[in-house]
């Protein structure tokens, strides 16, 4: 009767997790990209139904049609939860006071990244448009641009 492992079943047993960790390994740290640009894209979304709540609750005006960051954050502040959301990724991946600043503007044209932005957010007030200020590519596919989402 034997009371212990061989030598040879505790290294195919090592070998076997091994293997097993080799392939679980790249598939975890996939999902964390994918997790990160999933919440920036479900952030562009929040503020972006936001804007559209808050000019159907306002006969057509846009949120921030003064032009100032302030503002436009205060109007869209009542239709999201919890603060004004950050972007965290490319040169504000560190979480700073500049995540949450929005880029005012009023040129008329589809909006473009930065691509070295001093804040997280572009906003049109005359056409309602918001994007990530951030013309890099994502981190689970390089050929979108964040400004894209």
């Amino acid at each position: 009767m034997r009371n212990a492992f061989t030598l040879v079943e505790l290294v195919v047993v090592i070998m076997l997790i091994a293997i097993l960790g080799a392939i679980a390994a790249p598939r975890l740290l996939n999902t964390r990209k994918s997790a990160l640009d999933s919440q920036v894209i479900k952030a562009v979304n929040n503020v972006r139904n936001a804007i559209s709540m808050y000019t159907a609750e306002n006969g057509g005006t846009l949120p921030g049609a003064d032009g100032a960051q302030a503002t436009f954050k205060a109007d869209v502040a009542t239709f999201l939860r919890g603060p004004f959301p950050r972007v965290h990724v490319g040169p504000l991946a560190v979480d700073n006071s500049m995540n949450d600043l929005v880029r005012m503007s009023s040129v008329a044209g589809p909006m473009i990244g930065a691509a070295a932005p001093k804040q997280g957010w572009a906003y049109n007030y005359t056409t309602g448009e918001f994007i990530v200020d951030y013309d890099g590519g994502t981190i689970t596919d390089p050929s979108i641009n964040y400004d894209d989402l």
